[in-house]
This record gives structure tokens, sequence and C-alpha cells, in this order.
């Protein structure tokens, strides 16, 4: 499987983070390899009790520099127009962290009951393409995507 957005991280996350149809405050990481392939769903904790930054150390023990060049991770938190900026906070630390073993974190989602945000993109090519050094694959996505994109998006018509 190749991910293609932040939706297929979150999508992958989500049966580790509900239990008996109530959201957990589960922290989970998604990781991929060079080609966006999945290498691993893995549940960092089962309490993540609203930060981020006891876990770090237990994400980057996870991590497999060899096999895992991006990952994303997925938690319970508060969604909206304002997401939490302590989050957002130690995820940059986290990245911080992974940058020095050559993985990037592409992906940093939170999830409410019934709703979702990302502080990061949810489409890696949009978000990223100029950053970081995507599969070919990737590039292709991005120009098919761009050309399949109609000039006006006005709808009203309709």
């Amino acid at each position: 499987m190749i991910l293609q957005g932040g939706f297929d991280i979150k999508e992958l996350a989500l049966p580790h983070m509900f239990r008996d149809g109530r959201l957990t405050d589960a922290l989970v990481l998604v990781t991929a390899n060079r080609d966006l392939e999945l290498q691993g769903i893995y549940v960092v904790s089962e309490e993540m009790d609203g930060s981020l930054t006891p876990h770090l150390s237990t994400i980057c023990d996870i991590i497999e520099p060899s096999k895992d060049a991006f990952c994303g991770i997925v938690h319970a938190g508060r969604t909206g127009p304002v997401p939490d900026l302590n989050y957002i906070e130690e995820a940059e630390e986290l990245d911080g962290l992974l940058e020095e073993v050559g993985v990037r974190l592409i992906s940093h989602i939170y999830v409410a009951r019934e709703t979702w945000s990302g502080v990061r993109g949810m489409s890696y090519f949009d978000m990223y393409s100029n950053e970081y050094e995507f599969p070919p694959t990737m590039n292709s996505w991005s120009r098919s995507a761009e050309e399949s994109i109609p000039a006006s998006t006005d709808r009203s018509e309709t």
C-alpha cells in the first residue's frame, strides 16, 4: 500500500484508537519507507494524557531509519479552527529529533468524535513537494492532480 496523504494515515490509525465505539487516548504512529509504502502501524501509548513530550523517545525508539523514511502521528485532540498549539510545538520537537536520523514527519492528525484535522498536509505533494524528495510517482500524482482541477471551481451554476 502506498500512502498518498494524511487521510491514509488517519484511516490506518483509527482502528487502533477506538474501543467499544469510543475514542481512546491512544497515540498511533504510522511509518512508511522511501517509496511511501506502509511499513508499520504502532500504538505508542494507550494513554496520551494531552502531551506528546513523554512519548517522543518511544516514537524515536520505534522508528527504524534503515527501513522508515516517513511517518505520521495520530491522536485524540481538540479539532476546529484553532488547533492546540502545545501539540504543534511538541510535534516540531519530534520533527527535529526524527530529522537527525533522516526520517520525515509528514502527517500530524488530531481526531475528535466525528471529526479530525491535521497540522501537516493532507496531500504530501501539495505541502512538501519542494522540501522533500518523494518517490517519482508522487510527482506524477501531483501533476495529474493539478491538470484535473478545472480553472474555475465556482459551482453556483450547478
